[in-house]
């Protein structure tokens, strides 16, 4: 008997609530608990550099923070010209001399030159050398200090070139990781 009752009970409760939405809905009155609009910020995010798209990882609707990393633009050819200036700026700084050591055998001969010179400087005062000795040993130093001196410009003109080339590599390859930073897509502001 409880079944039947229980059964009987739910189909006025239903009819009841039909009752009541009918007659909710079907109200004149068009006055509003609450009104208002809905507002977003709409952000275009780009990067900075063309190319194809490799990953972006957003989607409509997502908060970010000013900076978030969001992917990035295809950047292997900027990377390969990287790579190409950074071999260039090696091969470059190979080629810059030593000046120490390509002149060192310079010195050593004039060092020679200068001791021989001493001794037969002091030959020559005991009678046991000639002064053509003196004259020609005095020469030849004279020709290895202008040859040490011109070997010197040489090689100073050389590396300062060398350096000054490899300056001009540097900020290249400086442009391209400004370009490469571009590639990337961050979230400009929140």
């Amino acid at each position: 008997m409880r079944k039947k009752i229980f059964l009987n009970l739910k189909i006025p409760i239903a009819g009841i609530l039909l009752l009541f939405m009918f007659y909710s809905c079907d109200k004149e009155d068009n006055s509003f608990d609450a009104s208002g609009s809905f507002e977003a910020d709409e952000t275009i995010i780009s990067s900075q550099a063309s190319g194809v798209i490799r990953e972006f990882n957003i989607e409509e609707g997502n908060v970010l923070d000013s900076g978030t990393y969001i992917g990035y633009v295809d950047s292997t050819p900027l990377y390969l010209k990287k790579l190409q200036l950074i071999a260039q700026l090696n091969a470059l700084e190979s080629r810059k001399p030593d000046i120490t050591i390509q002149l060192a055998a310079l010195q050593e001969q004039l060092k020679n030159a200068q001791k021989d010179r001493e001794r037969i400087s002091n030959l020559l005062q005991s009678d046991a050398a000639t002064q053509k000795q003196l004259d020609d040993i005095t020469t030849r130093t004279g020709v290895l200090e202008k040859q040490i001196e011109a070997q010197n410009s040489t090689l100073t003109k050389t590396r300062d070139g060398i350096e000054k080339e490899a300056l001009s590599l540097k900020l290249e390859v400086e442009q391209v990781n400004n370009q490469l930073a571009k590639c990337r897509i961050v979230c400009p502001m929140r």
